[in-house]
């Protein structure tokens, strides 16, 4: 509203927000603070902010016991959890899921920024006297509980840092200002190493910028050039850089399948920084995603012009008008609505004499090692039908993290061919999607794994003909820390055929525990799994507590030699040929869920995937992968060599390519 009046001068625009604005001078005052949980504090809210970490506990009011004895859902010793005393309380969130208007301090901040937006746009057309009950009353109460609940950095607390400068050039406060900026510039430092890779996860990267700190540059051009600073442009660098084919962003870690950077950071990126990153694509049809809400992006919590409802296929309304998942109050009537935002955004409505349309673009295939977040990229050609590997080599940060050291994602062709399932946010699920057993990697004595530290780099070569990636961690038992390392080595050889889709050589060294599970499955969504010619019986479960629902239907072929082969798909086929010898060969179905709506649609789906296991402290696995289309083209594949070296020699067509692996170095000999 307060747009339409500033762009019409119709003063009936203006009128409306004075009337939402008095209200909310009347009653906001009365407001208590709350959590996600339902627990409210019975005293003054501004005494309930400051102290919304330690509270006295004669105020405290809940629904569950929990609130009283520190337990939560099994996660006591989580956000000060623990620390519940008789005289003194814990929210079981604290400040991180606590507000009056909000639910959490993120849309509580985002609230603030578009209410103080809008009665910027209309200031001049209320009365003084309006005015003064407006500011005092309600803007100001909004604003000192968006500071106090943001004096904590974390990726909730980029409208915390913009609501300050914000209020700086409202008010003229120019330690305000200083202030804001100083906390966008250490969140960024939370977020993004140097090298733009993500501290986090792409997701809670992008977090705080498109919540509202990406309009601190905008606010204060003019005063300072925030959009040269190193780090942020980095950021959105790796965003243009580390983009799928497909136009998403990579789903590492606790980052959605199916997220791409909103538009708002595509525009800005582009308009500011001349970076082109996608929008994304219309269909997930490339990752098999069947969900109704399959391109559904998280635009903020707070409703912003560019989150204006759009129908665009999604029948998600219910027959009063509201839309699946509103929520009567709070934080559900604010956020996580699978609203389609309008592309290009207001950004680029405001910022451009003609908005651009689409940010799709050619993007040309990634090989690069990203030392912060030790994640190695590899792959070939250029946009949608690009090969693009990436390898999850690990810093040993646990925050949003997965359980998936050295774990494979790859796209070839226009589709995901070795997938991450990525997150479902607090979907009990989700426990499964995190535990090492659901990706592409080695789980050891049957349990979940993690990196224990930064992965090192052992050699990188992109050019020649071929791809190569070499990498080594130390990992240890998730969830423990007994002292106990164990080590994981992988080098990746990339090899392109004629059809353009690559041969994947996969070495696998691993050191340490008893029982080595080499796990793989693809993305096959006509569940056309085959272990050729090789009988297979049930078999008791593996991988007992990592998911309920978790992996089931174990079946298991014994030991075999090597030389076997297993394939997934038929017009989409991925073919595995086993080039070392198993103590035992076993499959099971993975579950295959992108989004928590497909659990609720079908919780059977899954995918087939192969566990080759090896017993002993030592193993070495080394497995041949071919992408085809219906039509493949690797004829024949010899492993002349084991140890020390691998060697193999490869039929592809009429020719042969003789590939020869060792510590940091690779040789292939083509036709």
């Amino acid at each position: 509203m307060g747009a339409a009046y500033a762009i019409t001068g119709d003063e009936r625009y203006a009128r409306v927000v004075r009337s939402i604005l008095m209200r909310m001078a009347e009653v906001y005052p009365h407001y208590p603070v709350f959590s996600y949980g339902q627990e409210y504090v019975d005293a003054d809210p501004a005494f309930a902010v400051e102290r919304v970490d330690a509270l006295p506990t004669p105020f405290r009011r809940a629904a569950t016991l929990a609130t009283y004895t520190g337990e939560y859902g099994g996660r006591s010793g989580g956000r000060g959890m623990d620390r519940t005393t008789p005289a003194i309380s814990h929210y079981t969130n604290a400040e991180w899921g606590t507000s009056r208007l909000g639910r959490e301090k993120a849309s509580n901040g985002q609230l603030f920024l578009s209410l103080l937006k809008g009665y910027d746009l209309v200031k001049d057309a209320i009365a003084d006297e309006d005015r003064i009950r407006i500011e005092r009353d309600f803007l100001l109460e909004l604003y000192l509980d968006t500071r106090g609940l943001s004096r904590k950095v974390n990726n909730k607390s980029g409208p915390g840092a913009a609501s300050r400068v914000a209020l700086g050039l409202f008010c003229d406060d120019e330690a305000e200002i200083e202030e804001g900026l100083a906390q966008f510039r250490e969140i960024l430092s939370g977020q993004f190493y140097e090298d733009g890779s993500w501290k986090e996860t792409p997701i809670y990267g992008a977090k705080a910028l498109f919540e509202g700190m990406v309009e601190i540059p905008e606010m204060l051009r003019g005063r300072v050039d925030l959009c040269s600073d190193p780090l942020y442009r980095a950021a959105f660098q790796a965003y243009a850089d580390l983009a799928t084919p497909l136009g998403t962003q990579p789903p590492l870690d606790d980052s959605p399948a199916e997220y791409r950077l909103q538009p708002q950071l595509v525009d800005t990126a582009r308009i500011r920084m001349g970076l082109k990153i996608p929008y994304g694509p219309e269909s997930m049809a490339g990752f098999g995603v069947r969900s109704v809400s399959e391109v559904a992006n998280n635009s903020g919590y707070a409703p912003s012009l560019e989150c204006i409802p759009d129908h665009g296929g999604l029948k998600l309304e219910l027959g009063d008008g509201r839309y699946f998942l509103d929520g009567p109050i709070g934080f559900a009537a604010m956020g996580h609505i699978p609203r389609l935002p309008r592309r290009p955004s207001y950004i680029s409505m405001f910022g451009e004499q003609r908005p651009v349309a689409s940010g799709a673009r050619e993007r040309d295939a990634v090989n690069r090692y990203y030392s912060g977040r030790g994640l190695i990229c590899l792959g070939y050609g250029h946009g949608r039908e690009a090969v693009q590997l990436y390898c999850d080599g690990g810093d040993g940060a646990t925050g949003h993290r997965h359980q998936a050291p050295l774990s494979l994602l790859l796209f070839a062709g226009g589709r995901e061919v070795l997938p991450d399932l990525g997150y479902i946010a607090d979907h009990p699920a989700n426990s499964w999607i995190r535990a090492t057993a659901s990706h592409n990697t080695v789980v050891v004595d049957e349990g979940s794994m993690r990196s224990a530290g930064h992965c090192v780099l052992n050699g990188l070569v992109a050019g020649g003909g071929f791809s190569f990636l070499d990498v080594t961690t130390e990992v240890m038992a998730a969830g423990e820390d007994r002292g106990d390392r164990m080590r994981y080595r992988r080098a990746i050889v990339l090899l392109p055929k004629p059809d353009g889709l690559p041969v994947m050589i996969d070495v696998f060294d691993v050191v340490g525990g008893d029982t080595h599970d080499y796990i793989v499955r693809a993305n096959d969504p006509e569940g056309a799994f085959d272990l050729e010619g090789v009988e297979l019986v049930e078999r008791p479960s593996l991988y007992a507590g990592m998911g309920d629902p978790g992996p089931s239907g174990f079946r298991t072929a014994g030991a075999l030699s090597a030389g076997f082969a297993a394939s997934w798909g038929r017009t989409h086929r991925l073919k595995a040929h086993v080039m070392t010898p198993c103590d035992e060969v076993i499959t099971f179905k993975s579950p295959a869920w992108r989004n928590r709506n497909e659990v609720f649609a079908d919780p059977e789906w899954s995918w087939e995937a192969l566990t080759l296991r090896q017993t002993g402290g030592r193993s070495r696995f080394v497995v041949v992968c071919e992408v085809g289309q219906e039509e493949l083209h690797l004829e024949k594949v010899v492993l002349e060599e084991l140890h020390p070296l691998v060697k193999l020699t490869l039929t592809i067509g009429a020719g042969e390519t003789r590939v020869t692996i060792g510590d940091g170095q690779c040789a292939v000999s083509l036709p």
